[in-house]
């Protein structure tokens, strides 16, 4: 009984992981798209487009250490999935 609810709980865990992954890939296609394809015509709109672009690579940033983390959760997974 104890092995079953082993791997329930790695399941889970696989789950929660592809989830998690999905969630990352949504937000990340998200930030994607924000950025205009067109080129500014004018200053202003220039400059805005740089400002999105800047903030489209903090968030790169941060989801880089996200896909890090997840990598590094994987690989904990399924070190316990091949134990079972």
């Amino acid at each position: 009984m104890e092995a079953r609810d082993q791997k329930l709980f790695g399941a889970g865990e696989l789950h929660r992981f592809n989830r998690d992954v999905e969630d990352a890939l949504s937000r990340m296609q998200e930030k994607y798209t924000s950025i205009p394809e067109e080129l500014g015509r004018d200053l202003k709109t220039v400059q805005s487009y740089i400002k999105k672009h800047e903030g489209f690579e903090n968030d790169l940033v941060a989801l880089e250490a996200q896909v890090t983390k997840f990598r590094n959760h994987l690989s904990v997974v399924f070190k316990r999935l091949t134990l079972l």
